[in-house]
């Protein structure tokens, strides 16, 4: 059975699924916000890291962005109302993205395959390392990331490839 709250001494992490059977788009369904909602309110004294797959906000991208998670303004309305959410964190769009939106860290994290090339009209890739980023949860609610990527590997972007 997975566990979509792990819980330590001064962070919860919730982890929400975005996907939708048979599409590229995100959304989360009633039973995820819910969870979500129950977590925050059962645990008003953990800081809170959200983790899904799909982008919630828009990431400036014209084609990514019709890839988001279709109801990802619903999240932002629920973590807003919270002061313990501290971070939302998402893969999805291959490419890394560091930004605050109404107090609360917004982190997109690079692909360990290909990485797609930020803020472009069409699909486009950028002939970068794979990457992965790393997360420190401190006690005071702050939180240190760092994004490494592969070294030491010829990576080939086949261009012919018109999605990934």
């Amino acid at each position: 059975h997975f566990n979509n709250v792990i819980r330590t001494k001064h962070w919860q992490l919730v982890l929400l699924d975005s996907q939708v059977e048979g599409a590229v788009f995100g959304n989360l369904a009633d039973d995820q916000l819910q969870l979500l909602e129950t977590a925050l309110h059962e645990r008003p004294d953990l800081y809170t890291l959200i983790s899904l797959h799909h982008h919630p906000i828009p990431m400036g991208s014209v084609w990514m962005d019709r890839i988001g998670v279709k109801n990802g303004e619903r999240l932002m309305e629920i973590a807003r109302q919270h002061k313990n959410v501290k971070c939302i964190l998402w893969g999805h769009v291959h490419q890394e993205s560091d930004r605050t939106v109404d107090g609360i860290r917004m982190l997109s994290t690079p692909s360990t395959c290909v990485q797609f090339k930020p803020k472009s009209d069409d699909f486009d890739v950028e002939k970068i390392a794979p990457g992965y980023r790393r997360l420190e949860l401190h006690p005071d609610g702050t939180l240190d990331t760092h994004v490494s990527r592969v070294e030491g590997i010829e990576f080939e972007v086949d261009l012919s490839v018109k999605g990934y």
